[in-house]
C-alpha cells in the first residue's frame, strides 16, 4: 500500500505547491522548481545514505510537501505544511506513525536568524531531518546556471517584485546579503559535502563576484 501511493501523494504535494505559490502570488522563489529541486536533491542524498526504501520515501514526500503553506511566517508555515501533509497521506493508506515522521521532518526545516547566522531546526534533530535541511539548501549547491536563478528568485520575492524589475541597488544588496549567508556554512551532513560542497564554494565565488567584493 505505502509503494502504491507514493507517487500520487508526491506528485500532490507537488501540485499545491505550484497552484498556491506560482508567480502570481510573488513567491519566486518558494515554488515549484525549489520544491521539485528539494525532491531530487534529498532522494539523491538518501540513497547515498543508505536508508531503507520506507525512510527514503517519508522523507521524499516531506520534501515535496515542505513548502505548500507559504503565508504564515517561518515556523507556522512548516508547521501547517506538515498538517497538510499528514492530512493527505492518512486519506491515502498511510499510518499514524508515517504521517508523525513526515511532519517532524518537514519542522526540520524551520529556518531562525541568531547574530545574522541563519540555523535550521534540523541542526538538534536525527540525520534523516539533516538530509532533509541540506536538500532544502541545495540550490546553493547546484549548478552555476540554477545557482543564479534560484539567486535571483529569493531576492525578487523579498523585494516583492519581478526579477527583471529590481534596480542595480537592490541587485547588489541581495548579492551581498548571499554571501554574507553562504560565508562559512556547510551542509549538515556528510553526503551533501560530498555532493555539494565544491560547487558551493564555486557558487559562493561568482557571489562575491556579483556583489562587487
Amino acid at each position: 500500500m505505502f509503494t502504491r501511493n507514493l507517487d500520487f501523494v508526491l506528485g500532490q504535494g507537488l501540485r499545491e505547491v505550484e497552484r498556491r505559490n506560482g508567480k502570481v502570488s510573488g513567491r519566486f522563489y518558494h515554488g515549484f522548481k525549489h520544491s521539485s529541486m528539494v525532491v531530487e536533491a534529498v532522494l539523491t542524498l538518501a540513497l547515498r545514505a543508505g536508508l531503507s526504501i520506507e525512510t527514503r520515501n517519508l522523507v521524499v514526500i516531506a520534501a515535496a510537501w515542505h513548502d505548500v503553506e507559504q503565508s504564515l511566517g517561518s515556523g507556522k508555515n512548516e508547521e501547517e505544511s506538515g498538517r497538510q501533509a499528514s492530512e493527505f497521506m492518512g486519506k491515502n493508506g498511510y499510518s499514524e506513525m508515517e504521517m508523525r515522521v513526515v511532519q517532524s521532518l518537514i519542522s526540520g526545516t524551520v529556518c531562525t536568524w541568531t547574530d545574522g547566522v541563519m540555523h535550521q531546526q534540523a541542526e538538534n534533530m536525527d540525520y534523516v531531518a539533516k538530509l532533509l535541511a541540506d536538500a532544502d539548501l541545495c540550490s546553493l549547491g547546484a549548478s552555476h546556471e540554477d545557482f543564479a536563478e534560484m539567486s535571483l528568485r529569493l531576492m525578487a520575492e523579498l523585494a516583492k517584485k519581478p526579477i527583471s524589475t529590481l534596480t542595480r541597488e537592490e541587485l547588489l544588496g541581495g548579492w551581498k546579503n548571499q554571501v554574507r549567508f553562504m560565508t562559512g556554512r556547510k551542509f549538515l551532513t556528510a553526503e551533501a559535502n560530498v555532493l555539494m560542497g565544491k560547487q558551493f564554494l564555486e557558487n559562493l565565488e561568482y557571489a562575491k563576484k556579483m556583489a562587487g567584493l
